[in-house]
């Protein structure tokens, strides 16, 4: 039932609202019938949007029920803050509740400022009380600091002030550098150049290098020009002295965009060297996508040879995908020619699909042809959806680039994917749907949508 429910909903977002609005309730019904809590939320406020008004509030009172079942508090937080922009008064004051109710601190100060945009004055005020609650300095902190600049002046100052004395007794010197940091973008004068001096010595003060380095980093953009270069100059001799190589990679690819073009540069070559020598594939992969973006072309020629070297083909993938959009033609087409050489389908599809969109129109075509080939004939139901996810996009423009080629890759990828069981087979319908759609004409496209929703349910009834 969860799996034709999900493809229904998604299905009705397709109907015009004023053709098919007893679709739109059929999916509403089914959406409701999600067991799982977040699955269901999330359908129910991908198509509260769509309905008419008379059943909008409904459907968000029931996606903010949902919401309040869901089990783990990150993810109920994270909920409550998703669907906070369309809730009505009364349905925001219950979402509030829901926020103060979360036990774990660090997570209901992310509901908090989750929510903090969309509240009304009266309720803003609650939320503000709640966060001064919060027991632990770094997420009463944090609140405080989401909340501010949704405040009236006057409690807004108020609120930073109780901010800023918050986080000067965070105990961690690298949480407290952290969130005074944060909180430099709100501060008026006398109580910024009190954070900064503050935000400074506790920078200075952290252990771990990798920490100082970023901490200094981050607090550099805060100062005027004379100290960040002296604070930009500390971060880097301590970057360089980091003997782990993933760290030391780390830490001058992020402090190298705020470098002098001469240290930058030098950062960047010393950086990416310093990737070549991890042992560790996953971090070698990650190190050198990291750095893409601040390389020269002379540079990331010797990257994607780095990336050639990597022996886990997941890894290889990873850099692949990771550093496509940076790569001028002639190495994008090199690129291409590694990612077909990958013999695991899952990953080449990956590959394939990270560089499509950076290729000649004539070979995106192609390589998203090959990696839709790829896709479909994953094993694994989980993988082969997150394959088919990240090509639903680009398939689209295909099939209005190329309908003939397009509507045979699609004929043979609905019969490789009508073999497996059901709730597979809709999970993935609904992933390639607007793939699908972009094939038939705009002007038959109302009618299609409405014949595949009556089939799924017709089957449903069938064959329950």
């Amino acid at each position: 039932m969860d799996a034709r429910a999900r493809v229904l909903a998604v299905l009705a977002s397709y109907v015009p609202e004023k053709l098919h609005q007893g679709v739109l309730a059929e999916a509403l019904v089914a959406a409701r019938k999600i067991q799982a809590a977040d699955d269901c939320a999330e359908s129910l406020i991908a198509l509260a949007p769509r309905l008419p008004k008379e059943m909008r509030r409904e459907a968000l009172a029931d996606a903010l029920a949902a919401a309040r079942q869901i089990r783990y508090a990150n993810d109920r937080a994270e909920a409550l803050a998703s669907i906070a922009p369309y809730l009505p008064e009364d349905l925001l004051a219950e979402a509030l509740t829901a926020a103060c109710e979360i036990e774990r601190e660090r997570y209901r100060a992310h509901a908090l400022t989750g929510l903090a945009p969309h509240l009304p004055k009266s309720l803003l005020t609650k939320a503000l009380a709640a966060a001064c609650e919060i027991e632990n300095e770094e997420y009463r902190a944090f609140a405080l600091t989401g909340l501010a600049p949704h405040l009236s002046e006057t409690i807004r100052q108020e609120a930073l002030a109780k901010a800023l004395a918050t986080a000067c007794k965070i105990r961690d010197t690298g949480d407290r550098a952290r969130a005074l940091t944060s909180l430099l973008a709100y501060l008026p004068e006398d109580m910024r150049r009190k954070a900064l001096a503050k935000a400074l010595t506790a920078a200075c003060e952290i252990r771990s290098a990798s920490d100082r380095v970023r901490a200094l980093t981050d607090l550099s953009l805060h100062l005027p020009e004379g100290k960040r270069r002296k604070v930009l100059a500390k971060a880097l001799a301590t970057a360089s002295e980091i003997k782990n190589e993933r760290y030391r990679t780390i830490a001058l690819t992020d402090l190298a965009p705020y470098l002098p073009e001469k240290k930058r540069r030098k950062a960047i070559a010393d950086a990416l060297a310093t990737a070549r020598e991890i042992r560790n594939a996953d971090d070698r992969a990650k190190a050198l996508t990291g750095l893409a973006p601040h390389m020269p072309k002379d540079l990331l020629v010797e990257a994607l040879a780095a990336i050639h070297e990597i022996e886990g083909e997941r890894y290889r993938t990873d850099a692949l995908a990771g550093i496509a959009s940076y790569l001028p033609e002639d190495l994008l087409a090199e690129a291409l020619t590694i990612a077909r050489k990958i013999e695991n389908v899952e990953y080449r599809a990956k590959a394939l699909t990270g560089l499509a969109p950076y290729l000649s129109e004539e070979q995106r075509w192609t390589a998203l042809a090959e990696a839709l080939a790829a896709a479909r004939e994953i094993r694994d139901a989980g993988n082969r959806a997150r394959a088919l996810t990240s090509l639903a996009p680009h398939l689209a423009a295909w099939a209005q680039a190329q309908p003939e080629p397009a509507y045979r890759a699609a004929a043979a990828t609905l019969r490789v994917l009508a073999a497996r069981p059901r709730a597979e087979f809709l999970r993935d319908l609904n992933t390639l749907f607007p793939f699908l759609l972009a094939l038939v004409p705009e002007n038959e496209r109302p009618a299609v949508v409405a014949a595949i929703f009556r089939a799924i349910q017709d089957v449903g009834r069938w064959w329950p």
